[in-house]
């Protein structure tokens, strides 16, 4: 008696799961640096700062990279099923996050002008995902996959239209904020100082992500012995690679002492 052959998915398909964990790995880093507020290890940092800190590094409040957390998770569970509902809503998330990622590529060469490569990595993963999971698939689900690609680009550029834009340099000053945090630089400083708080207000909100160290003993969060130790006597001070600078400094300056890109 012959003996009936089991149809097979496309070997693509099975290896969908690749990219759905390459791309919730990267997605859970930018996460966690989301989080804790730190600096993005990739070859152009500077870039990758500028992009997470912009008003497009959220959807509705809530960071990209949380949305790509869940979107390559619920691929990856996808992924690793037989169903034939369960392989339709795969090919429709697919789409759908290929879409969304024309839009990040988009809003970072277009709009930020800025490119974060680890951002790219996760959005070339969705393109990976949605390639392997299409490619064999007959003509009907690739009509179907091109209206899920196309509303959720269009849901996301609403989304987006919507959006209050920061002003221009809030990204910028994040980012330094947050450079000036990673390269090990300190502001030393007391909260009744004037010129510290001038020094702050450069920044914006993002101020709260600088290396303040506060000096004044009877403040309760102070540093005093680390002052002393350092020879603080004026304020505020900076400190870069070892060198102490006393007196609030200009954001060019800052950029330049710290070695980040001057300001835009």
């Amino acid at each position: 008696m012959a003996r009936s052959l089991k149809r097979r998915r496309p070997v693509e398909r099975d290896a969908a799961w690749i990219p759905s964990a390459v791309g919730f790995a990267i997605s859970a880093y930018l996460l966690v640096l989301d989080r804790f507020n730190a600096a993005a290890f990739c070859v152009t940092r500077y870039a990758c700062e500028i992009v997470r800190s912009s008003a497009y590094g959220r959807i509705l409040g809530i960071p990209v990279a949380a949305v790509g957390v869940v979107f390559f998770a619920a691929a990856f569970g996808l992924s690793s099923t037989r169903t034939a509902w369960r392989s339709r809503v795969l090919e429709i998330l697919a789409a759908a996050g290929a879409g969304g990622a024309v839009v990040f590529v988009g809003l970072q060469v277009a709009v930020i002008h800025a490119v974060c490569p680890s951002c790219l990595a996760a959005e070339a993963a969705a393109f990976a995902l949605a390639y392997l999971v299409l490619k064999n698939s007959p003509r009907t689900h690739w009509i179907d996959a091109g209206v899920a690609a196309v509303l959720a680009a269009a849901v996301l550029s609403i989304i987006y239209v919507g959006t209050p834009t920061r002003p221009a340099g809030s990204a910028y000053t994040t980012g330094l904020a947050r450079h000036l945090a990673a390269s090990g630089a300190v502001m030393y400083g007391a909260y009744w100082c004037p010129h510290c708080r001038e020094q702050k207000a450069l920044f914006g909100p993002a101020a709260s992500l600088l290396p303040y160290v506060e000096c004044d003993p009877r403040d309760e969060h102070s540093q005093y012995e680390r002052c002393r130790v350092r020879g603080i006597r004026a304020f505020p001070t900076w400190e870069f690679h070892g060198q102490l600078v006393e007196g609030a400094l200009s954001l060019e300056e800052l950029a330049r002492r710290s070695g980040y890109p001057p300001p835009p």
